[in-house]
């Protein structure tokens, strides 16, 4: 194993703040002028607002969570290393486990029952609870699902395979192109069967789980080696010059409206192949720049505010659908633009859902989960 560290990494709790502020922010949006399925939709009858966010969005929801996939098999490394493969089971159960179990039983069928209610449906609470059908999901909790689910099958095998103990070595090129290349081949054989089961079995968000899976991976490599100690100038370099590469070429794919999904793969066709491969590499060497930029610029410790922002933000990302669907139904009856509308949700909701996961997580018991 790499040896520990001696100081807390202050970039990874800076890293959680933007990326989930970022994520409400985008979940907002989606209610809005974005055409993407959220909870509580009032959508602009404008096409400029859509045609000019929609695709931005759409491209950067695609890695925008791979960053906190990242990290937390980053970290796993240290916590299994030090708890061994069982006790991190456990503690994983309960922290990530227990809050997705609350979400679909709970919060999901409660903020579904807000917005209907809001839309003048007047099915009880209750019935809303009881009715396992009806759309019921773990809606952005998917994430959570997904890296319980890595964790497991990560403690299982170190706990057939113990890692031997290792000297901090430099990351290559050999690791990077093996790990993006699985995502592409991954991608390659799953996303044409999903189609026909995304929306189902509580929508778990199958479509992300190929290269969420390669970037946990990636994570837990950097931990048990130290790769994140000394990163190489010129890879890291040259993984920033690759990352722009690859997002333009992205952005011509989409621009040309090719599906990522399964409409290319499933004839053959190259453009389906080719965005297999665009989304392995660009998450691979997107995450190696951004971990070198972090580590550089944001390494210095955080004011008070920030770090209570950070202690809740697993929290504000758990019960932020609650805080916009009801920042949405109070602004309802209000005769502005939609757009006009959704800026204001993200201006106030973001805080707002950063103070109720601060405020969330001084319960004595919920402390121990989120």
């Amino acid at each position: 194993m790499a040896p520990p560290q001696a100081s807390r990494r202050w970039w990874i709790d800076r890293l959680r703040v933007t990326v989930i502020g970022a994520v409400i922010a985008v979940h907002a949006a989606t209610a809005y002028v974005v055409p993407i399925s959220w909870y509580y939709e009032e959508r602009t009858t404008s096409d400029v607002t859509p045609t000019l966010l929609g695709r931005p969005v759409e491209l950067l929801a695609a890695f925008g969570l791979s960053p906190l996939f990242l990290v937390a098999g980053f970290l796993a490394a240290g916590s299994l290393a030090r708890t061994g493969p069982a006790a991190y089971a456990v503690t994983r159960l309960l922290r990530l486990g227990v809050p997705a179990v609350v979400y679909v039983l709970i919060l999901d069928p409660l903020v579904r029952w807000m917005a209907a209610g809001a839309e003048g449906h007047d099915r009880s609470l209750l019935a809303e609870l009881t009715d396992l059908g009806n759309g019921r999901g773990f809606g952005p909790l998917w994430f959570v699902v997904a890296l319980l689910g890595f964790s497991l099958l990560y403690a299982g095998w170190r706990w057939l395979r113990p890692v031997p103990p290792m000297r901090a070595e430099l990351i290559g090129v050999r690791p990077l192109l093996l790990v993006a290349a699985a995502i592409a081949v991954v991608d390659l054989l799953t996303w044409p069967g999903l189609p026909g089961t995304v929306d189902r079995y509580f929508d778990f968000g199958w479509p992300h789980w190929q290269q969420a899976a390669g970037v946990f991976v990636l994570g837990v490599l950097a931990g048990e080696r130290g790769w994140f100690d000394r990163m190489p100038a010129a890879l890291v370099r040259s993984c920033g010059h690759l990352a722009l590469l690859m997002f333009a070429g992205l952005a011509v794919l989409a621009a040309a409206s090719i599906p990522g999904e399964a409409g290319p793969l499933a004839n053959g066709r190259w453009p389906g192949v080719v965005m297999a491969l665009l989304d392995g590499g660009t998450a691979v060497v997107l995450m190696i720049w951004l971990v070198d930029v972090l580590q550089r610029r944001w390494s210095a410790h955080p004011s008070a505010v920030a770090m209570r922002a950070a202690r809740g933000s697993y929290a504000a990302y758990v019960f932020h659908p609650i805080v916009l669907v009801a920042l949405s139904i109070v602004l309802r009856t209000v005769g502005w633009a939609p757009e006009m509308k959704g800026l204001l949700v993200a201006v106030i909701g973001v805080p707002v859902a950063f103070v109720v996961g601060f405020l969330v997580t001084r319960l004595p018991t919920v402390r121990n989960v989120l």
